[in-house]
This record gives C-alpha cells, sequence and structure tokens, in this order.
C-alpha cells in the first residue's frame, strides 16, 4: 500500500476515534482528556512536520478561546460553566 494512502487512513480511524471518545467518555474527563491527547499525539506521529506542530498549537489556542467568546456573547451556555467559560 502506497505511503501517501496509509497516512489517510491512518488519520481517519484516528479521526473517527476522536468522535467515539468524545460521543462515549465526554462526561468523563479522567477517561477523555488523556484519550484525546493520545490521539492528538498519534495524529502528528502520523504526519510529523513543523507545519503541523505550529497548526495544532494554534488550534489549542483558537479553539477554547473561540468558545470562550461564544459564551460570552450568549451562543450557548453550560449547566456548570467554568473558568472563563471553558468547561472544566
Amino acid at each position: 500500500m502506497d505511503g501517501e494512502v496509509r497516512k489517510f487512513l491512518a488519520t481517519c480511524v484516528l479521526a473517527a476515534l476522536t468522535l467515539l471518545v468524545a460521543a462515549f467518555f465526554g462526561n468523563n474527563l479522567t477517561v477523555s482528556v488523556p484519550l484525546l491527547l493520545l490521539i492528538g499525539l498519534l495524529m502528528l506521529r502520523v504526519d510529523w512536520n513543523a507545519r503541523n506542530v505550529v497548526y495544532y498549537l494554534f488550534v489549542f489556542i483558537s479553539g477554547p478561546l473561540a468558545e470562550s467568546i461564544a459564551i460570552y456573547f450568549g451562543a450557548w451556555t453550560y449547566t456548570r460553566p467554568a473558568f472563563i467559560g471553558i468547561p472544566l
């Protein structure tokens, strides 16, 4: 199998695992956070380069920031809000 096809299939499997972890363990942070960190590291391992690391860091910062802004302006609320609107 071609290397690019192998990378694509591995990324698809890891992306599906991300959704499954969120669906089944979303309420249990002690399980979901380590699993999602592991999946993220495995995704970086599949296609390791500096551009991807910068992309991950950008998303790591901008995702929670965008959610905090949306919560502040009333897009949605959480029943148990946490630090600056980011659920813990």
